[in-house]
């Protein structure tokens, strides 16, 4: 929601909150990949693909 009203999209990217959510996110995939959770490292990659597109 943040990305959406923001006039600089590339902006809300480096805002320290984001970047730790993204972070957290990409941490994680690896982890759900792993324990054999695809469902999950789906989401993950889907909503980062969604921050970046």
């Amino acid at each position: 929601e943040v990305q959406t009203l923001s006039d600089d999209h590339q902006d809300v990217l480096r805002e320290a909150d984001v970047q730790d959510v993204i972070n957290s996110a990409r941490a994680e995939i690896p982890n759900a990949r792993a324990a054999g959770d695809w469902l999950y490292a789906y989401e993950l990659l889907y909503r980062l693909n969604v921050l970046f597109e």
